[in-house]
């Protein structure tokens, strides 16, 4: 997806946008690349343990994101 716009907390990629929010965001994120500037935000991950079987449960990250016209 040319629109795809990842995810990192820590340097470490742990998501992508949904495709909508990706084609919202993709041009300004574009603009500040261009200045050498990179998108930042709060952001809250949720959940995180392992099950008696071993396996790993669910985890989830809220991003708290400006709209796409207020980023420079």
């Amino acid at each position: 997806d040319t629109n795809a716009v990842r995810v990192y907390i820590d340097g470490l990629h742990v998501g992508h946008l949904s495709r909508e929010d990706a084609a919202r965001y993709r041009e300004p994120l574009d603009r500040l690349s261009k200045d050498g500037l990179f998108g930042a935000c709060d952001a809250v991950v949720r959940g995180g343990f392992t099950q008696v079987d071993g396996s790993r449960a669910y985890l989830g990250v809220w991003l708290d994101l400006a709209e796409p016209e207020r980023i420079l």
